[in-house]
């Protein structure tokens, strides 16, 4: 008789478990949205389409491609618009722009290095705005040398920024220190490391001392 009862109990849990799983494992109930509108709530799946193919947030957008985003065809979603984003041009004159690396500075706009590769210079650009519609842009290593290769930009703990890159000629890691927050003044020009193969690859940040630290390759070693 016990032994009935708990094949019966036990039946009863099996089937309230089960019941139990099809709940969890099953997508939530939520609210579906009508044609042609955007979800403001990413939780919101698109309407008609699997629960994990989430809506594109609310707001406006321009310059994007709905379809690619979030795999619905664009016709089936009036997709709003948001100030999206303004590309510029801030440098042409050569073959520029190799090497980039950018962060914003202390001043909040974006400071950008690079090669310029039709001089072998090291180059700075900094927006003259949060868009960077203007920029001034100027030579801070215009040696002789081969330099600006492997770029790598930080903002130091005195706000300027610092610019860790290779010279190619002489195999060397150097350091630009700027003098003011645009680079265009008072940079100082520093060899690191100049024992071998040295400085490819560059990476630079700012440590808790508030001095700059960085990574880079020994081609004649193969060292880090």
């Amino acid at each position: 008789m016990w032994h009935a009862k708990s094949v019966r109990v036990l039946v009863i849990l099996v089937m309230v478990m089960g019941a139990l799983a099809v709940g969890i494992l099953s997508p939530p109930s939520v609210p579906s949205l009508s044609t042609g509108t955007a979800s403001a709530d990413p939780a919101v799946p698109n309407p008609g389409h699997p629960y994990d193919d989430i809506e594109l947030p609310g707001g406006t957008w321009t310059g994007l491609d709905a379809d690619k985003l979030d795999g619905l065809d664009a016709s089936q979603l009036d997709v709003p618009s948001r100030p999206g984003f303004s590309l510029t041009t801030l440098d042409s004159t050569g073959d520029i722009g190799y090497d980039t690396s950018v962060t914003v500075g202390a001043d909040g706009l974006p400071i950008i290095s690079y090669l310029d590769s039709t001089n072998y210079d090291l180059k700075v650009a900094h927006c003259g705005n949060v868009t960077c519609s203007s920029s001034t842009t100027t030579t801070v290593d215009g040696s002789t040398d081969n330099v600006g290769l492997n770029t790598s930009v930080t903002v130091g703990a005195d706000g300027l920024p610092i610019i860790s890159y290779l010279d190619v000629t002489g195999w060397n890691l150097k350091v630009a220190h700027c003098g003011d927050a645009a680079c265009t003044s008072g940079n100082t020009i520093t060899t690191v490391d100049s024992t071998d193969n040295v400085g490819i690859s560059t990476s630079v940040t700012v440590g808790r001392d508030g001095l700059a630290i960085i990574s880079y390759y020994d081609g004649t070693n193969g060292n880090l």
